[in-house]
């Protein structure tokens, strides 16, 4: 996301998000701001928090909003008719205005607006429709009746069979909430007033779980099947049960909104997106009963309802940003009514204070249904009991306790076997965690996988009261504990809160370095910079420092044009290296959620979809090589590839890479030697390469550091079960690349010719290798001594050049075939004759990487 971005807007109203670098919820100071149209100042103030809403504006009109240097240009949206209540006997002063409601709406055109001013009006439960705006005033105050026998009830289901009353996932008898909507596409609920739906009023809390004529608890705000829904700037409180509950919502933006209710009011969860797709939630302050936000896709029935599933429906592609989660049982929490599946759910930029729990997973055996693919990143916690918390042991419902929900024995796997993988936490900052910092408890006949934590950093409080950190039978109770699971695979360590900064020798030199950086080949797009661009972002995880990411973005925003399009990039040169940069542009699309970073890495995948491929399937290096496969390539293509598959669900994507990879590693194998070839030429023309095998002579140790970086990263990106194919491989390619290293703890140029006349000490290989062996101790896949290697290297690499760091006897670069009027043969006397450098990206990249790695391993103790 960028700096200032739109999160709403409707006929007379706006959300602006102010998010400078590392903005949360919370500004670092306040910020006055002003909204300028139809030539004069319509509005200004100033601000402490990342949304600023701002109301009165006039339809189809453009805008310009103003803060600190930045300015952001918009439109909002036509209307077709203001109608006020009052013009149709709305009054404060009346007991139940409902009925003036309904006239107001009757008149209102499709596309108008109905206004509500200040005022405090009483309401029993008003219907809205499609395509209309309700705009509830500064001042303006719905409250709702206590009175029980004026609200309606909706029915399970409606003459067509879809649900309309639900309650806790399933099709149930419900009360009308005070705002209810059936068929609400195009809807807006917007403005700076208040909803009170009443529920500390009457008895409403007193029967959490009972029913009453035949019903179950209203919500405040009910929603249910439609597209293209709108709620922005409201405050909304005091629910009866669930407070914001949108039902099969098909997309979906909420902003800006204020959600409160008691902290002892029960089940009052703020905003539960129940089967919705294409979900935003920016900018909400949330302190609530229960859980702040928790995600729903309905319950598989179960007893008496045994095989009911026909309600069920998926909850995917939900993204929240920005918001302040205070208070309330969880903060972000998927289920435990998760039967139709909820899928692809990122969480970015968020303060969570007090809560019980951060991101909280739960389900139960009889569920069904799949959790997958979240995203926490850049999240602060503090006062959190157990931020990250799965439990496929959740013991609700009346049988919840049942020998056959809790027994730790393997049941039959079947439809109604949860399953739950790929929970990401990134950059995530956990203070005084009182209970457990990770606490994962998966079934045994279906384990939890693909849990990683990736710079995930607590302060624990061991002498806190011991509690409980998952509702399951059989679950001690422990205090300031790191990490706890059972029948569950997690990835990387709670790294304890400490200062974790970059070396100051390091500092410098990178600071230096950045400060004369200029675009590698003249501003085009490159692989040479996206050796920058990666090394950054992993310095940024790894210290926690923004700065380095903040650089990263800026140099990446200066090569997108509009479109967007990439400097200089052309998808028809089919060539591979171009791809590498990719990955900032998936990393700040993860950091930022601004829509600009995919569009562009869906330039880069579209070049990939039709990328000419060897017979046995792997990626031409270009066009210009056909045929041939470089390792290089294999650093290039595939981990921007995987990411992509996984940023946006395709798996195919992933399956191809990782089908690649498997290939190209068989085809370049050297039987003899035991490494890699720096190439193959399938089609055995090339005057390079062995006419028998294909394959290049030397082992140019840069492309095997290209190789073994590929691995690694590959590695983490799609985990030890989908990885394991390659596992052996990767092993031992990084045993025998240890092997190699020199006693002065770097490499040779040409990795397995100590002999060789003109050989050397070539230090980009050498971060490279120092990278992927750190990287591969991390994450069980070397298991040599990786203590020195970090310190060896920089001790060799780093020299002082006229009073300033510099990194010396680098390779600039070399290859295969013609270039630039030499042929390029491939043998170890051609390789250490290529020029020499210093401080070229292509080393200075892997080796922030490496400094990263190293970062990380003395955060991990």
């Amino acid at each position: 996301m960028s700096a200032l971005s739109l999160a709403s807007v409707s006929s007379r109203t706006a959300c602006l998000l102010v998010a400078p670098p590392g903005t949360r919820y919370g500004l670092a100071a306040p910020m006055g701001w002003s909204c300028a149209g139809e030539g004069r100042i319509v509005a200004r103030g100033e601000t402490r928090v990342a949304p600023v809403f701002i109301e009165g504006l006039s339809p189809d009109t453009d805008y310009e909003f103003s803060i600190g240097r930045q300015a952001l240009s918009f439109r909002t949206a036509p209307c077709a008719g203001l109608v006020k209540v009052t013009d149709h006997g709305a009054s404060p002063d009346l007991a139940d205005n409902a009925p003036a409601f309904a006239r107001a709406l009757a008149a209102l055109p499709e596309g108008g607006t109905l206004h509500v001013p200040a005022g405090r009006f009483a309401i029993s439960p008003v219907f809205l429709r499609a395509q209309m705006t309700l705009w509830l005033e500064e001042g303006a105050e719905l409250f709702a009746l206590h009175d029980r026998s004026a609200w309606p009830i909706l029915p399970p289901r409606d003459d067509a069979g879809r649900v309309i009353g639900t309650w806790e996932g399933l099709p149930e008898a419900s009360f009308a909430a005070p705002l209810t909507a059936v068929d609400c596409d195009g809807l807006v609920i917007t403005g700076l007033g208040t909803l009170d739906a009443g529920g500390d009023r009457g008895d409403w809390w007193s029967w959490p779980k009972d029913t009453r004529d035949d019903a179950r608890r209203p919500r405040a705000l009910f929603l249910a099947h439609g597209r293209d829904v709108q709620l922005s700037g409201i405050t909304v409180r005091n629910s009866p049960s669930w407070t914001v509950h949108p039902y099969r919502i098909d997309g979906l933006t909420c902003a800006g909104l204020k959600i409160q209710n008691p902290h002892d009011s029960p089940n009052t969860d703020g905003l539960n997106p129940e089967s919705c797709t294409d979900v935003t939630l920016a900018g909400i302050h949330f302190s609530v009963g229960d859980d702040c936000i928790a995600v729903k896709s309905g319950k598989r029935g179960t007893g008496a309802l045994k095989g009911l599933a026909d309600h069920l429906a998926p909850t995917r592609r939900l993204h929240v940003h920005h918001c302040l989660m205070e208070r309330g049982h969880g903060g972000m929490v998927l289920g435990s009514e998760m039967s139709g599946d909820i899928t692809d759910v990122t969480v970015t930029a968020c303060e969570f204070i007090g809560t019980d729990r951060g991101l909280r997973i739960k389900t139960r055996r009889g569920r069904g249904g799949e959790v997958a693919r979240v995203h926490f990143s850049d999240v602060l916690m503090q006062g959190v009991g157990t931020p990250l918390a799965i439990n496929a042991f959740y013991y609700c419902d009346p049988d919840g306790r049942s020998p056959e929900v809790q027994s730790r024995n393997p049941a039959p796997v079947d439809e109604t076997t949860p399953r739950i993988h790929d929970i990401t936490f990134r950059n995530v900052i956990a203070t005084d965690v009182a209970v457990c910092a990770v606490a994962v408890l998966g079934l045994p006949e279906a384990p939890v996988t693909g849990v990683r934590l990736m710079n995930f950093r607590a302060s624990l409080d061991p002498s806190a009261p011991p509690q409980v950190p998952l509702m399951a039978d059989g679950v001690e109770a422990v205090s300031g504990r790191a990490l706890w699971s059972d029948f569950a695979e997690v990835a990387g360590q709670v790294i304890p809160i400490e200062e974790q900064e970059t070396p100051q020798v390091l500092t410098r030199y990178f600071t230096d370095f950045l400060a004369a950086w200029q675009p590698y080949k003249e501003g085009r797009w490159c692989y040479e910079d996206g050796c920058i661009f990666r090394g950054l972002a992993l310095l940024a995880d790894a210290t926690g420092e923004a700065h380095w990411r903040d650089t990263m973005k800026r140099m990446v925003d200066a090569q997108i044009g509009e479109g967007p399009s990439l400097a200089g990039y052309n998808p028809s040169e089919y060539n591979i290296d171009n791809i590498l940069s990719g990955r900032a542009l998936l990393d700040l699309a993860e950091q930022t959620g601004d829509p600009v970073y995919m569009q562009c890495a869906a330039l880069e995948i579209r070049q990939l979809d039709t990328h000419p491929r060897t017979r046995s399937g792997v990626y031409w290096h270009k066009l210009r090589y056909p045929w041939q496969v470089w390792l290089d390539g294999l650093y290039m293509g595939p981990p921007f590839q995987i990411g992509y598959g996984l940023a946006t669900g395709q798996e195919a994507y992933v399956t191809d890479s990782l089908t690649q990879l498997d290939t190209a590693l068989k085809m370049l194998f050297v039987e003899k030697t035991g490494l890699y070839a720096h190439a193959i030429d399938e089609a055995k023309m090339q005057p390079w390469c062995d006419p028998e095998t294909g394959m290049s002579h030397a082992h140019w140790s840069r492309s095997l550091g290209w190789l073994v970086m590929a691995l690694v990263d590959v590695a983490e990106l799609v985990g030890p079960e989908r990885f394991a194919p390659l596992r052996d491989r990767t092993v031992k390619l990084l045993a025998d690349v240890a092997s190699y290293r020199r006693p002065e703890g770097l490499w040779l140029q040409v990795l397995d010719e100590p002999e060789l006349e003109g050989n050397y000490l070539e230090t980009s290989a050498s971060a490279m290798f120092v990278y992927g062996l750190l990287k591969g101790a991390e994450l069980g896949l070397y298991d040599g001594d990786v203590a020195m290697l970090f310190d060896d290297l920089t001790a060799y690499a780093l020299r002082e050049v006229e009073g300033k760091p510099s990194m010396v006897e680098m390779c600039w670069v070399a290859g295969l075939g013609w270039f630039e009027g030499r042929f390029r043969d491939g043998t170890g006397p051609y390789y250490v004759s290529e020029r020499r450098v210093s401080d070229d990206a292509k080393g200075v990249g892997p080796l922030m990487m490496a400094a990263a790695a190293e970062i990380a391993r003395k955060a991990r103790g």
